[in-house]
């Protein structure tokens, strides 16, 4: 009788664990999508979203070095920039996080973005990937994030 109550009470214990774990990685990719969507979202590309504007509601998601990093190589303009060149609205359609390793606090994720482009007369869906870092101490803040500018759409590079 001892066993089967000490079984029943591992697998209660596991089950509850994995069920955190869960919803810790539906926050953080609903965190993450958040973010992204205000990344990359163009919704008139004649009227892009304001470089300096975009970039400073975007610290809210990040550390601060992060911040300073991402901000000093424009990372936040390749949106606005490619949507007015191409004449295009952008928008997130899908986002997938595959988590790589967690050490200190700070977990490490490999993600791929399904990025609509719409020029009214054509519309293509195209992948970028891309590589983060989230702190989880208390809340969520990015603390690396890193894109492969090889991605193309319509004979641009991005």
């Amino acid at each position: 009788m001892k066993k089967w109550m000490t079984i029943i009470l591992i697998s209660i214990i596991s089950f509850g664990l994995a069920s955190c774990s869960n919803q810790d990685d539906a926050a953080v990719e609903d965190f993450v999508r958040e973010y992204k969507v205000e990344q990359y979202t163009v919704t008139d590309p004649m009227n892009p979203p304001d470089e300096v504007i975009l970039t400073e509601s975007m610290e809210k998601y990040l550390s601060e070095d992060a911040y300073i990093n991402l901000a000093a190589n424009r990372f936040y303009s390749v949106a606005p920039d490619l949507a007015k060149k191409l004449n295009a609205s952008i928008e997130l359609k899908d986002i997938t996080l595959e988590e790589v390793k967690t050490e200190a606090g700070v977990t490490s994720y490999k993600y791929s973005l399904e990025l609509l482009f719409d020029n009214g007369t054509k519309t293509e869906t195209v992948e970028r990937k891309g590589e983060l870092s989230i702190t989880t101490a208390e809340e969520f803040v990015i603390t690396r994030d890193w894109e492969n500018k090889i991605t193309e759409i319509w004979g641009e590079k991005f």
